[in-house]
């Protein structure tokens, strides 16, 4: 009874007026600073004001763990962001490097294959006969085309046959001699690969061996086809890539230049 009455303070007033109440003030009978929040409430056909009280260095505690989590979240999205950032520039820097070590390995090997065609030729324009020719095609086409089976076969004086007269790799599987229209490719005057997308057909000259992947190239000197190079890759549907294919007419017009 020696209280105060609780129905005079403002939290209680406002509440009662508005439905919510709050005030901050001293309590002189816990003797700190006390939070007041008032709700009215409508309970069993009567109007009640609920009031509940904090103190208010319960109140600054609570901010300040917030303010800590806070704190702690954003230096945690920091450090992960730095975090993120340093890993994401070494990828680029790994990536940039790993291109680079491709591109110098690709100069590299561009390089040593015109290195080899240049010896190629000179090679072959030093020999006296077909013997040397044979040993110097066995030593430095496989260097340029890699483990291809090939040969070359040229066009007898005339006209009705060719005669495989070098080869590389393993013994050349397809016949030796045969006539110009035995190979699709001297009948259509360019390369011809016997299986592709678009056609599986093989040149008589290959009949021994079934689904053989053979690229057949005509060597032509002045305007007349003198002979033509085939490689052989093997059995099935082989793809052949681009950069092979590049490095075969190559091979193709310097054993043309050297005669």
């Amino acid at each position: 009874m020696d209280l105060d009455n609780h129905a005079d303070r403002p939290e209680f007033i406002k509440a009662w007026e508005t439905g919510v109440g709050e005030d901050v003030r001293f309590s002189s009978v816990l003797s700190v600073d006390m939070f007041y929040s008032a709700r009215k409430m409508y309970v069993g056909d009567q109007d009640y004001v609920i009031v509940l009280a904090v103190p208010m260095h319960h109140l600054k505690s609570i901010t300040y763990q917030l303010m800590g989590i806070l704190i702690g979240l954003a230096l945690l999205s920091l450090a992960i962001l730095i975090t993120t950032s340093v890993w994401s520039h070494r990828q680029i820097i790994l990536s940039v490097t790993a291109e680079k070590q491709k591109q110098d390995e690709r100069i590299r090997q561009r390089t040593l294959e015109i290195e080899l065609m240049h010896r190629l030729a000179n090679m072959l324009a030093a020999c006296n006969n077909l013997i040397e020719a044979q040993r110097v095609v066995e030593d430095i086409v496989p260097r340029i085309l890699g483990k291809v089976n090939g040969s070359i076969s040229l066009m007898r004086s005339s006209r009705n046959q060719l005669v495989t007269q070098l080869d590389w790799g393993e013994a050349w599987p397809g016949s030796r001699s045969f006539a110009p229209d035995e190979c699709w490719s001297l009948r259509k005057g360019r390369s011809h690969l016997s299986i592709e997308a678009f056609h599986n057909l093989s040149c008589e000259h290959m009949a021994s061996i079934e689904q053989n992947q053979t690229l057949c190239i005509p060597l032509t000197a002045h305007g007349n086809t003198i002979g033509i190079m085939h490689l052989y890759f093997g059995q099935g549907e082989i793809e052949v890539d681009e950069i092979t294919t590049q490095l075969a007419y190559s091979v193709a017009e310097h054993l043309v230049g050297t005669g």
